[in-house]
């Protein structure tokens, strides 16, 4: 079977929830850096669905993916390193996710501007990016902006108001994640 092949046959496996099956059968091509390999076995070991689960070696996986240059790794590779307690290896990670438009990159890097995680807090810089996710269609990152807007208003109408809209922003995110659970505009 061609590396192709097996790939194709990997993805219905990940489809039909054979994770372990689709992990045995990519494990053999790790050594090729195919995106494809790469971000799938990053996701296998990261996501708790195989007995594997090691962190670390996802972490390995999406970093050679990052490093050809996929958006997605960088956003992937960030959350992991964010999730181990290496805010500022994730930091610096996003910003590379960002250069490549990424929209989980741009909103992560925004959220951790803003609340200095990782480095020093640069709010003006944070909601910038902050507002590039939102414009996007990022819904946490919309919903970061309201509660920026919340902290900052004294009106306890324009507060009520902030709160309905963000309300309205978690029933959309979880209309987003039922017709599509891994959208970008959710991660």
């Amino acid at each position: 079977m061609s590396h192709y092949d097996t790939e194709l046959r990997a993805a219905a496996l990940i489809e039909q929830e054979r994770y372990q099956d689709a992990y045995q059968l990519l494990l053999p091509l790790s050594d090729k850096d195919s995106e494809y390999t790469l971000m799938a076995l990053g996701w296998l070991l990261s996501s708790e669905v195989i007995d594997e689960n090691n962190n670390y070696d996802a972490m390995s996986y999406y970093y050679r993916a990052a490093s050809e240059g996929n958006p997605e790794a960088f956003l992937r590779y960030g959350q992991v390193l964010l999730g181990e307690g290496y805010a500022s290896e994730a930091r610096t990670t996003f910003e590379g996710g960002a250069e490549l438009e990424s929209l989980g990159s741009i909103y992560w890097l925004g959220s951790m501007l803003v609340q200095g995680e990782g480095g020093p807090v640069d709010e003006p810089k944070g909601i910038s990016f902050l507002r590039q996710a939102a414009e996007k269609g990022h819904i946490f990152a919309q919903r970061d902006l309201y509660r920026i807007d919340f902290r900052n208003t004294q009106s306890l109408f324009a507060k009520a108001a902030i709160a309905i809209k963000i309300g309205l922003l978690a029933l959309k995110a979880g209309k987003e994640i039922v017709v599509d659970r891994h959208s970008e505009k959710i991660w």
